[in-house]
């Protein structure tokens, strides 16, 4: 589900936001949500004093060309008008109180530089070692490229055509073989007497490449999918942060994980936490682990750090080695992982940076 399925859209859309801000000022405090349903398109949130007044000075049009750009960037006619977008920024003032909070560290900060985490909860980060995998779970793995692939067949190369973005993929594995897989993808109405043909083609240029023969498949369940994304359906920023983290079987933290800022631990401390664990496995420490960090609003260290890593082969404790090979506080990780660099702000962009490190 990482590509461009609306709810994703709207993800996608809030990080180039981000982006927007961030190159206006790289400590600027951001929180982007949106909403939209019928080609009506919501964005509100809170941004930095100066960065919003930067942002009204032509009334949002740099925010709301964004948002349209995105939409119809994905195989759409902008020129059809049932595909028309219209976009209403809402953005205000972040609130005073966290806004120096979180850059001035908060209560018990020493420095200036202990910059304050910018909301409280619990983030999480999980791996398993499957060097092949990205050490991810292979379901989601698979599904994962498949989306991908479904979306370069369907959007950039167009080898089926007639298709739009709007798509998801799920995979069902079965004594270590994939035994399902299960697409949806928009398609036009050339399509809609002719679903046999439709998922013979999605088989031989989507799934046989991804996850070669398989013995069940589903596209297009309900029989055809011909009304879809934003004008046939409702998304919002942040509603598919269970499919983000790896879920169900992984445990996820409660925030969304875009649009933010990095001094918001949510995104942050998700990949932080999500980095270590891979370290973990790659390093054959453990086969898996799931790291876990809770934060307080406005403090710049973690709470508490919980790392459970069945089989840990290291007598110090895997708390332990983490502390002493990670910066965990918000600065920390911010400059570990060098989140103040706009490029996008995807987590499937920040994954592909990570690099496993020399630890031993």
């Amino acid at each position: 589900m990482y590509k461009r399925q609306p709810d994703k859209t709207c993800d996608q859309i809030a990080g180039k936001i981000l982006d927007t801000a961030l190159k206006m000022d790289s400590e600027a405090h951001v929180a982007i949500e949106m909403v939209a349903c019928n080609g009506q398109v919501v964005i509100g949130g809170e941004v930095s004093p100066e960065v919003l007044l930067e942002l009204q000075k032509n009334e949002f049009n740099e925010i709301k060309n964004i948002a349209k750009s995105v939409f119809l960037g994905l195989g759409y006619d902008s020129k059809n008008p049932e595909f028309k977008v219209d976009v209403n920024v809402i953005i205000n003032e972040q609130s005073v109180d966290i806004d120096e909070g979180d850059g001035k560290g908060g209560v018990g900060a020493k420095e200036r530089k202990d910059i304050g985490a910018g909301d409280q909860g619990v983030m999480c980060g999980y791996a398993m070692y499957a060097p092949n995998r990205e050490h991810m779970p292979a379901a989601f793995w698979y599904s994962q490229r498949l989306a991908m692939q479904l979306f370069k067949v369907a959007v950039i190369d167009k080898t089926i055509d007639d298709l739009f973005a709007d798509g998801k993929t799920q995979v069902i594995i079965k004594d270590g073989k994939i035994s399902h897989v299960t697409i949806a993808i928009q398609h036009g109405e050339k399509w809609n007497d002719k679903q046999d043909e439709l998922k013979a083609q999605i088989t031989k240029h989507v799934i046989n490449p991804i996850a070669g023969p398989v013995d069940s498949i589903i596209v297009n369940g309900t029989g055809k999918f011909v009304k879809g994304s934003i004008w046939a359906d409702a998304a919002e920023v942040g509603r598919k942060i269970v499919i983000d983290q790896m879920g169900p079987d992984c445990p996820v933290g409660g925030g969304t994980l875009n649009g933010k800022d990095p001094s918001k631990v949510d995104l942050t401390g998700a990949v932080m936490a999500r980095y270590i664990a891979k370290n973990i496995v790659a390093h054959r420490l453990a086969d898996e682990a799931l790291v876990q960090f809770a934060f307080t609003i406005g403090q710049p260290e973690p709470d508490q750090i919980n790392i459970y890593a069945p089989g840990w082969k290291l007598d110090i404790t895997a708390e332990e080695w983490c502390k002493m090979n990670f910066k965990t506080s918000v600065a920390g990780m911010i400059e570990e992982l060098n989140l103040k660099t706009p490029d996008g702000w995807t987590l499937i962009k920040i994954e592909r940076k990570f690099l496993v490190l020399n630890t031993n």
